[in-house]
């Protein structure tokens, strides 16, 4: 999340603005759980978190 910038942290609503960092953690690990394991999904919402999280869902992929 570091990494990312500002502006794409607002747009996903995982700035503290929104959300404390471990709820926000969660909800990113939650949903690139979801895309490793091959559960389809065509919400918008969850293909930004995969295109934020590249290196996330790859170690998921790996596990």
């Amino acid at each position: 999340m570091a990494k990312l910038p500002s502006e794409t942290l607002d747009e996903l609503q995982l700035s503290q603005k929104f959300k404390p960092l471990l709820k926000a953690r969660d909800e990113v690990f939650a949903d690139m759980y979801a895309h490793s394991t091959g559960l389809p999904s065509n919400n918008p919402y969850s293909q930004k978190l995969k295109q934020a999280f590249p290196s996330c869902l790859k170690f998921l992929e790996e596990m």
